[in-house]
């Protein structure tokens, strides 16, 4: 079976006026995520991505106070609890100097497993909607199949292949990699196929993503936003403060921070503006698990995860639990600047979709129209709710998603049966 990817995000509370001495700490786990002396995530073999993120104190839509909180996040193989429990077997004291600063953390001296596992047990919270860009390929996997080519390479590079057919080519490179002590034992990655989730993956092809927007639109004429809000640009120095995270590898992190509008009550039309909030999150956590689950969110094939996590619920009535605000993560290949020109050009809809009952959003028509399409709006709308990602850890920052995917081709094609056209495509990817 198959090693599923999960999310794990805790949100906490700091305490009053540690918000400053809890980001320098980060800081320093950010200086070398891999190998810090506080968490050395590289050592921990099933977490590709983690992040920490402080969230300033601030108000919601009616002036409440949201103190200060804490965001840990990370994408794992395999059971959340399961990385929790590893990270405070191999961690815990680090663990303490970071959490120390949270309300609630324990204090008694010292600090049990089983106090730690059920602190954050409690701060843990759940994703609306989570992508993977290939579900089933653990960090193991990724680190194999690298180290599988860069042989092949080096393979490759030793001799002339030019009098050798494609075939010929192919065979070499199966007999010795089955005979190389690291790769003799390898076999076929194990694909991610759960029953129903097959069935309606195998039927993906057909879905007209474009007609049944265009369906919609009659039955969303009163799903506008209309805030006058488009011309908000965000401070120089805030995007200053951004930028100083971004760039540093091959890779990107990407966090953001919306308020969502409320509806009010027996307000029909207020109340119908959540459907995005209330049930397109959710619809588009089926989606992105059985439709786009092979490295391709609806055309866009950069991103490695992402998830959508509603925060800080109230009870508005008795019967109603609204979600103060709402986090974006992701993780993705090349510059932000890139990263949104892709959304934009490509699923526009679909950012309308997710955001645009978000304060500040450029105006949408019918909910899915205009918003995203107004580019430069909506580069500035990012900018206003994207915030700083103190610490960040990739555990292949050198190998963007197309690298991955080309790297599980190479695997794959070094068994079964191929015709010399297959094999010469297959070379290809060297």
């Amino acid at each position: 079976m198959s090693i599923v990817q999960e999310s794990l995000t805790l949100l906490m509370d700091i305490k009053q006026g540690k918000e400053s001495t809890l980001g320098k700490v980060l800081d320093k786990i950010n200086q070398n995520p891999a190998s810090n002396p506080l968490i050395p995530f590289g050592k921990f073999e099933t977490v590709h991505f983690a992040r920490f993120i402080i969230l300033p104190e601030t108000r919601d839509l009616k002036n409440g106070l949201i103190p200060a909180s804490l965001i840990f996040a990370s994408n794992v193989d395999g059971n959340p609890i399961e990385h929790l429990k590893e990270l405070i077997n191999h961690a815990g004291p680090g663990l303490d100097q970071i959490f120390q600063y949270c309300k609630g953390y324990p204090e008694t001296q010292p600090i049990t497993l089983k106090q730690r596992l059920r602190y954050f047990k409690k701060h843990m919270i759940d994703s609306a909607t989570y992508y993977v860009n290939t579900q089933g390929r653990t960090v193991k996997q990724i680190h194999l199949e690298s180290k599988l080519r860069e042989t092949i390479e080096t393979f490759l590079d030793q001799k002339d292949w030019s009098r050798c057919s494609a075939l010929e080519v192919r065979q070499a490179i199966c007999d010795f990699v089955h005979s190389h002590p690291e790769f003799k034992d390898l076999k076929p990655a194990k694909a991610f196929n759960p029953p129903w989730w097959e069935v309606i993956r195998k039927h993906s092809d057909q879905l007209d993503i474009a007609g049944i927007i265009d369906q919609a639109r009659s039955h969303l004429s009163f799903l506008s936003n209309n805030d006058k809000q488009s011309s908000i640009r965000p401070a120089n120095a805030q995007v200053r403060k951004l930028t100083a995270y971004e760039d540093i590898i091959d890779q990107n992190q990407f966090s953001a921070i919306g308020f969502p509008k409320e509806g009010g009550f027996l307000n029909i039309q207020g109340m119908i503006s959540q459907i995005p909030l209330k049930l397109i999150l959710p619809l588009a956590n089926l989606i992105t698990h059985t439709v786009f689950n092979k490295g391709n969110l609806a055309n866009v094939k950069t991103i490695h995860f992402a998830r959508w996590v509603p925060l800080n619920y109230k009870w508005r009535f008795p019967f109603i639990k609204h979600p103060q605000r709402v986090l974006f993560c992701s993780n993705y290949d090349g510059s932000q600047e890139n990263y949104m020109g892709a959304f934009i050009d490509l699923v526009a809809w679909g950012l309308n979709l997710t955001f645009s009952r978000e304060i500040r959003y450029p105006d949408t028509r019918f909910l899915i129209f205009d918003g995203a399409k107004n580019e430069q709006a909506f580069k500035r709308f990012i900018r206003t709710v994207q915030i700083p990602t103190q610490a960040w850890y990739s555990a292949y920052p050198h190998l963007s998603a197309a690298n991955l995917n080309n790297n599980s081709a190479i695997r794959h094609g070094l068994f079964g049966k191929m015709s010399e056209q297959a094999a010469q495509d297959w070379l290809h990817r060297f």
